[in-house]
């Protein structure tokens, strides 16, 4: 195209420097200096105007070829524009292209989604339909078990009923029993009222004495009770100490047995401990052998508060992935129970961390 261009400058160049050499050519052979012979009348002003014209047709053909090569240029730089275009739109029709293929492509993708979709969908179905058919077996057996259960409410409401009737012909006969009791009672009352006259002149006689023999049983019984309190607070005393004694070896047994178990059960949790934060430990280009010691800070739900080392592996890398290997184990499994994560003292603790080859 550049070619193109410089191929119709140049030819546009030639064009009008050789018409400037015409020009100057013809202006040339002019000589103005020189008088011009005497021309025979009536022939002077012919040669004026011969040159006259030439000029004339000069300055068309240069104007001419002007025009003329403004056309071509005029064409060629439409012909360029169109080319300009038609590459437009082609890289627009490729783009085009390119989009339908990749809506193509989504639109695949998307169908083998929806069959996906629908195969998953059909699966459910299944499961539904088998999920009702099991349902629809327990309704059954719940609704024969229902049956049974309100046969079996009939027969013993019925024998209930049975039961009733006996315990009313019961309470009906010991009403009457009951009857022919207080009118046996009521008789046994009037001989009571008698023999209580009796007993009670009886009482009065023996009641002088029964105050002498009294007071006698009194001063014997304030001495005996005296020496009973004595001797009851002596033994009070020692059955105390005796089982404070017992209670101090029990709470003693209970504490040391309570002790074994934390100490059994913090052993269970330190491990579950160790192996979780071993799995999330990269042992990659470190030496067997080396160990730890970690100090951690938990919250009771096991997320890390803070972890540090308290004794040093003597290896930097194996302690810093030992470190990033608790906080990525994080939530730490530890005992649900508050207190019992308080009591085992998971709130902050140390563990020897040796992983395993």
């Amino acid at each position: 195209m550049a070619g193109s261009w410089f191929d119709k400058f140049r030819s546009f160049g030639l064009a009008v420097i050789l018409h400037v050499v015409l020009l100057g050519g013809l202006l040339i052979g002019l000589d103005f200096n020189v008088s011009p012979p005497p021309s025979p009348p009536g022939q002077e002003n012919k040669v004026v105007n011969a040159v006259a014209v030439d000029e004339q047709a000069v300055q068309k053909e240069v104007e001419r070829l002007k025009q003329q090569e403004k056309a071509k240029q005029q064409a060629e730089q439409e012909r360029i524009e169109a080319m300009k275009e038609a590459q437009k739109e082609a890289e627009q029709a490729r783009q085009e292209r390119q989009a339908e293929q990749q809506r193509l492509e989504e639109l695949k993708q998307q169908k083998a989604a929806e069959r996906k979709r629908r195969e998953l969908e059909e699966q459910r179905l299944a499961q539904l339909k088998e999920q009702q058919e099991k349902l629809e077996q327990q309704k059954q057996q719940e609704q024969e078990k229902l049956e049974q259960q309100k046969q079996a409410e009939q027969e013993r409401l019925a024998e209930i009923e049975r039961k009733q009737q006996a315990e009313k012909e019961r309470l009906e006969e010991i009403a009457r029993q009951q009857k022919a009791e207080q009118e046996r009672l009521k008789e046994l009352e009037r001989k009571q009222q008698a023999e209580q006259e009796r007993l009670a002149e009886l009482e009065r006689q023996r009641e002088a004495e029964r105050r002498k023999a009294e007071e006698a049983a009194r001063k014997k019984r304030e001495a005996e009770e005296a020496a009973r309190k004595k001797r009851e607070a002596a033994e009070r005393a020692a059955a105390e100490k005796a089982l404070q004694e017992q209670l101090a070896e029990e709470e003693a047994a209970r504490s040391a047995a309570q002790q074994r178990r934390d100490e059994e059960l913090a052993g269970r949790f330190t491990g579950i401990i160790k192996r979780q934060v071993e799995s999330n430990f990269n042992k990659q280009g470190l030496q067997a052998g080396l160990k730890a010691i970690i100090k951690v800070r938990l919250a009771p739900n096991g997320d890390v508060l803070d972890v540090s080392i308290v004794n040093s592996s003597g290896n930097s890398l194996f302690d810093q992935r030992a470190l990033l290997a608790v906080e990525k184990s994080s939530p730490l499994r530890v005992p649900d129970d508050p207190e019992v994560f308080d009591r085992l003292g998971f709130r902050q603790f140390n563990f020897v961390f040796e992983p395993q080859d």
